[in-house]
């Protein structure tokens, strides 16, 4: 009886410092529902869903929150779902203390295990913490939003809505791909709008309203009313706020004629309604990843849709790194930083962002809570990008974080990307300085094309006239930019596609697109060949102030690629390196039909690239004291709180972290992959081979090997790869339009004529470095004779790929 007793004063001791922290809780609550009565240790309130703790001396209560809250048993717990149960273990030390000790002693305690779930998921990550990372987690955005249900069934069933709203609009029309396109964002954007109405309709604080809006407060969307309705209802909220999420919903359904739009309507309804049902409408990635998965032209945008646990390990590093002295408690402090997203796509990074900067301010406190929120989103967050449907979404994931504040400006900007009145706009490009059209980054209306294209601000109340301008002396930059690249080599089928400007329709427009970009770039680090990453990296690099933080995710190539070269060397005499993470997870993670969804070495989603994050700090005076830290993981996380939970670790083992002495990641009893502590003045523009492999002890004897003055190695006898074997010819020497040498014949046959070669790299087809020829160079008519003679002789046998 007497343990029982004292857990109890820890329960309640729990729920008081919960409280103390923010959190609306309370201990040892009962529960009545569906016939069945119980009682749960401490309760949270989250406002549309309850989380629930059980906790016991030792290891986490798994025991008796598998009993109490279950898929097949949910509990109602003060009228709201459970939809996230937690598991604790007090410290069994606690439990022999005094019990008018024990909130104490509680609050003191860095051994709390810790493990959760959702309502129809497995136990997740497992690990050790106190009260305050523990109100944290739960107040996190990220963790409150994942409703627990899997996501890839969500968005499938999302994205059959859409289909079928898309084969509806299409009756009776031209089955053409622009007309299609057009449904299908139509259809999302609708679906959005709706969804952010029953957010708004369920969470707004109608004392924020105008008077004649506060007895009716937001109107709930209407499944029997159609669509008719629906427009009526939001011009009603257009009167009061949300201009980016309802404007652009409201005139693309007026302008879709009746009764195609009433029956997309009442199904994409009918699909919102579910998701809110489910509680998965706060899910920040679920539009997103609806949107990217829909949009074909992020096949030639190469628009990168960031995962959510890689947008919060990416902006968490950031900001653990250097902003200790940052008056996070001073409004002012606040509303004068500048975070930019050059390519903010659908917001997920600024989201990321954005709330790192609120997290800090109200643990700082001093703040109302409402004031802090317009602060920081209506002053310090900036995104750009060329999609005109992206920024309603970025517009929707900011404002849905936090759908109870009036937010009245959003410094979102449409980008043009295209040829218009004779001068080529490059998007965010155009803010470098030696942009031909001179940083004139021209936006359109959020509704299509307009006699009038002087750039247009958005806000919440509608579009005013601006000058849309990049902000300098920035403090963060934080970014996923597109990596299409100039001669990109395209595939069997199409061996010159050229996808840098591949969603220009004109060829002479793509061509005059990249003529402009090659003179933009002529004076900068920046290649066309690297891709536009390394060009979004110097914008950054411009914009930035002394002492500020780009942090990127890129293709892993930016470690090691020829043509990265001094994109490398600008950060290694610029900046204080601060971390570079790389994936060597082999695992894939399978979407729809079996399809693969992702490679675990990406950070971004829908993409077979390896990627890394890197953050960096502009400061040449303390580069070459810095010390960069390479980590390699093994396991990419994959869920918020394990995101949340890694980068806790990583920046924990800085403080132990010694020269070149790789150290395990190790986190819920399971190694996560390691990291490496390396001094930035090791480093030079030519490759970062740290995180060319999984452990970072191998890589650092091979980079020793690489700066030994010695020709042997315990023994070994060593020659420079140089020494004994060359780099083949670029793609583009040999078949480029202009500049190419011979014509390519893909084929096996031996009695082909022409010269043999090797053509298409296929890690399937190619296992060993002895290869076979699968093609025939035929030598080109009107090609320079002489470099096609020096060419064919740097031929070989070997590849190493």
């Amino acid at each position: 009886m007497a343990a029982n007793t004292i857990e109890i004063a820890y329960n309640l001791a729990l729920a008081d410092l919960l409280r103390q922290h923010g959190l609306d809780a309370q201990g040892e609550q009962r529960y009545v529902h569906s016939g069945t009565s119980g009682q749960v240790d401490v309760v949270v309130n989250c406002e549309d869903f309850a989380i629930a703790i059980e906790a016991e001396f030792g290891s986490p209560a798994f025991a008796d929150a598998n009993k109490r809250v279950n898929a097949q048993k949910p509990v109602m717990l003060g009228g709201l779902p459970v939809k996230l149960v937690v598991a604790l273990g007090y410290p069994r030390s606690l439990a022999s203390r005094p019990e008018s000790q024990s909130r104490e002693n509680l609050a003191k305690s860095n051994e709390i295990a810790l493990a959760y779930r959702y309502l129809d998921s497995d136990w997740s990550i497992k690990t050790s913490c106190n009260v305050t990372v523990l109100s944290e987690i739960l107040k996190d955005i990220w963790v409150r939003s994942d409703a627990g249900d899997d996501i890839d069934e969500i968005v499938n069933s999302v994205s059959a809505a859409i289909a079928t709203s898309v084969d509806v609009l299409l009756q009776g029309r031209p089955v053409i791909e622009e007309n299609r396109n057009l449904a299908a964002t139509n259809s999302l954007i609708w679906l959005n709008a709706i969804l952010f109405q029953e957010l708004l309709a369920r969470n707004f604080d109608k004392t924020q309203l105008p008077p004649e809006h506060r007895a009716t407060g937001i109107p709930r969307p209407d499944l029997e009313k159609g669509a008719h309705h629906l427009v009526t209802q939001w011009i009603d909220i257009l009167r009061i706020n949300w201009w980016p999420i309802f404007y652009v919903a409201k005139e693309s359904l007026k302008r879709t004629p009746t009764p195609r739009n009433v029956l997309a309507i009442q199904i994409l309804m009918r699909e919102a309604l579910s998701i809110a049902e489910h509680n998965s409408i706060r899910r920040h990635d679920l539009i997103g990843r609806i949107f990217h998965r829909l949009l074909t032209t992020r096949k030639f945008l190469a628009t990168n849709y960031t995962t959510i646990p890689a947008a919060i390990m990416l902006s968490r590093l950031a900001f653990e790194e250097r902003w200790s002295d940052f008056e996070f408690g001073d409004l002012t402090s606040l509303s004068e930083l500048k975070i930019v997203d050059p390519a903010c796509g659908t917001g997920t990074l600024l989201m990321a962002a954005t709330q790192e900067v609120l997290k800090r301010a109200r643990l700082a406190g001093q703040h109302n809570d409402d004031e802090l929120v317009r602060t920081v989103i209506e002053n310090s967050i900036y995104g750009f990008d060329v999609v005109p449907a992206a920024i309603h979404m970025a517009a929707s994931t900011l404002c849905m974080s936090e759908s109870r504040v009036w937010i009245k400006d959003l410094n979102l900007s449409w980008l043009r990307h295209d040829i218009a009145n004779g001068v080529p706009h490059l998007g965010s490009l155009d803010f470098l300085k030696d942009s031909p059209s001179e940083g004139r980054a021209q936006r359109l209306r959020l509704l299509g094309s307009v006699d009038d294209d002087r750039p247009t601000r958005v806000t919440g109340t509608g579009e005013i006239r601006d000058d849309v301008a990049m902000p300098v002396d920035c403090d963060l930059v934080i970014a996923n930019p597109p990596y299409t690249r100039a001669g990109g080599p395209g595939n069997e089928t199409n061996t010159q596609w050229n996808p840098i400007f591949g969603s220009m329709f004109d060829e002479s427009d793509a061509s005059r697109m990249q003529d402009a970009l090659s003179m933009t770039l002529r004076r900068t680090p920046a290649s066309m060949v690297a891709g536009l990453g390394s060009a979004f990296l110097v914008l950054a690099d411009e914009r930035l102030s002394q002492g500020g933080q780009l942090a990127f995710v890129l293709p892993a190539t930016a470690l090691t690629g020829s043509r990265w070269r001094k994109v490398r060397n600008m950060l290694y005499e610029k900046y204080c390196i601060d971390w570079v993470i790389a994936s060597h997870d082999y695992r894939t993670r399978r979407g729809r039909n079996g399809g693969l969804d992702r490679y675990l070495a990406s950070f971004s989603e829908s993409t077979n690239l390896a990627e890394v994050l890197i953050v960096a700090t502009k400061d040449p005076q303390k580069s070459m004291r810095n010390h960069i830290k390479f980590v390699n993981l093994t396991r990419n996380p994959e869920e918020p709180l394990q995101a949340i939970m890694l980068s806790r670790k990583l920046t924990a083992m800085v403080e132990d972290l010694v020269e070149f002495e790789a150290r395990g990641i190790e986190l819920d009893a399971l190694s996560w992959g390691t990291m490496v502590s390396v001094p930035q003045r090791e480093l030079n523009g030519e490759t970062w081979s740290y995180s060319a492999f999984a452990r970072s002890e191998l890589a650092t004897i091979v980079n020793s090997l690489g700066t030994s003055n010695s020709q042997e190695f315990d023994g070994l006898p060593m020659a420079s790869l140089g020494d004994i074997a060359h780099l083949g010819p670029y793609h583009m020497q040999i078949k480029g339009k202009g500049s190419g040498l011979f014509d390519i014949v893909e084929t096996e046959d031996p009695l082909w004529p022409g010269e043999p070669a090797l053509w298409h790299h296929s890690h399937q087809r190619e296992t060993t470095i002895l290869v076979r020829s699968n093609a025939r160079l035929e030598r080109r008519a009107g090609a320079n004779a002489d470099l096609q003679r020096r060419m064919l002789r740097r031929r070989g046998r070997l590849q190493l790929a």
